[in-house]
């Protein structure tokens, strides 16, 4: 995001800043662990409103690759409630998410003249398509990672994999 916006900061300085400002949130009690991100961006000349922004847009990113990976769920979420794998409710779910998809990706062109416009990140399309990719990787892999922990105490279906993930 800094990137496509202009700023040249070092990957290794970039990961730092961004990891430090992560570890804070898990501190017992630190409810400004999110705002320490747009200090420790300051002091490398990233002004305060565009990191709020940046936090905006990675929360609408975790979102939207989450409700993507969600709908690998959707068979075994209808098979445990115990109702048909039902395919126009597959439909709708798939249809929800491919809309909340694209407006993310087009949300700044098709609100351009609206005050929505600036809730959706002003990147161009194929940044935004990059950072919704990026995430769902990180997420998926997040989700493999927890499949395989839960699999080393408790046995469970290889075959389930990406429904359990």
């Amino acid at each position: 995001m800094l990137l496509s916006k202009g700023h040249k900061i070092d990957i290794l300085e970039t990961s730092y800043r961004w990891e430090f400002s992560e570890i804070k949130r898990f501190v017992p009690g630190n409810v400004w662990s999110l705002l320490s991100r747009a200090s420790l961006f300051g002091d490398v000349g990233v002004d305060k409103k565009r990191t709020a922004k940046f936090l905006l847009y990675e929360f609408e990113l975790i979102i939207i690759s989450s409700a993507i990976l969600s709908l690998l769920a959707i068979p075994m979420a209808l098979e445990y409630l115990g109702i048909s794998l039902n395919l126009e409710f597959r439909l709708i779910s798939y249809s929800l998410v491919l809309l909340g998809g694209l407006v993310f990706l087009f949300g700044h062109s098709i609100f351009k003249r609206n005050k929505l416009s600036k809730i959706f990140p002003d990147f161009g399309f194929e940044d935004n398509l990059f950072l919704l990719f990026i995430y769902t990787v990180a997420f998926f892999s997040f989700s493999a990672g927890t499949f395989f922990a839960a699999s080393a105490v408790y046995p469970l279906n290889p075959s389930d994999f990406l429904k359990y993930v």
